[in-house]
Parts: C-alpha cells; sequence; structure tokens
C-alpha cells in the first residue's frame, strides 16, 4: 500500500508497525502478494444453545411470548377503560339531566308565582275567565324538563 509523499517513510512505517502487532496477537493472518498482511477476525466457538435468548444475546422466542403477552393485557385495559368511560358517561348524563330538571322546576315555579303575584295585585277586577285564561298563559310559558335521552 503506497501513500502520498507528504507522508513520507514514517507513514509505512508506522502501518507496518500496526499489522505486525496485529499479526503477534491474532493468529488467524493472509499475507497478500504486494507484502501487506490483513487480519481476519475470529468467530465465537462457544456452543449455541436454545433458550429464551437467541444467540448471541437477542431475545427471540421470550421477547415474542413476552410481547403477545403485553398485547393481550393492553387490550384487557382497553376494555376495561372502555367500560369505566360508560360509567363516566352514565354519571354525568344522570347528573346533567338531575341539573336540567332542578333548574327546570326552579324557572317553572318562578313563572307560577309571578303569574300567582300578578293575579293577587289584580285583586277582583278580573273575571273568572281571565283569571283562568291567565294561569293557562302561565302553564304555556313553563320550561320543559325532560330529561335527555
Amino acid at each position: 500500500m503506497s501513500y502520498p509523499d507528504y507522508f513520507g517513510d514514517q507513514m509505512q512505517g508506522l502501518v507496518k508497525q500496526v499489522n505486525t502487532s496485529a499479526n503477534s496477537q491474532n493468529p488467524s493472518t493472509n499475507t497478500m502478494g504486494n507484502g501487506e498482511v490483513r487480519t481476519t477476525p475470529q468467530m465465537s466457538t462457544q456452543p449455541q444453545g436454545t433458550s429464551w435468548f437467541g444467540s448471541n444475546g437477542y431475545l427471540s422466542t421470550g421477547s415474542q411470548i413476552l410481547g403477545a403477552a403485553t398485547s393481550a393485557a393492553n387490550a384487557y385495559l382497553g376494555y376495561k377503560n372502555y367500560g369505566l368511560a360508560q360509567d363516566q358517561f352514565a354519571f354525568t348524563k344522570n347528573a346533567a339531566n338531575r341539573d336540567i330538571a332542578n333548574e327546570g322546576q326552579l324557572i317553572n315555579n318562578d313563572i307560577v308565582n309571578a303569574n300567582n303575584v300578578g293575579l293577587a295585585l289584580a285583586g277582583n277586577t278580573l273575571t273568572p275567565e281571565q283569571q283562568a285564561a291567565s294561569r293557562a298563559a302561565a302553564e304555556n310559558r313553563k320550561v320543559n324538563t325532560a330529561p335527555i335521552g
């Protein structure tokens, strides 16, 4: 292997020194035709067994089983959360219906009371037909307190 002149002989010597030290540490070497020495990495000779861990310590079967268990747990928790959401919605809906009924009852009582006060102030100046018409008008002004479906 040749390098540009500005590195000179010092770089050539450094490369040979590195290659020589690599040869002493790793017995598996190849000598190229041009005098260059290259080393090849050694593979592990430890036996490969079957376990929860696959080759080289990577999870294989174990990770698939744990992934399936996690998915099943997530599905179950999602189902439980859906049930909780339904319960919460029903509770909120009942509370809203109760609030609507109570507020409507207060408004309707105010309408009837205002009509009764008006009839009392009018005294005997209104005929019974006029008083009945006034009460009917008050009934027509009442708000709907029916619960939301």
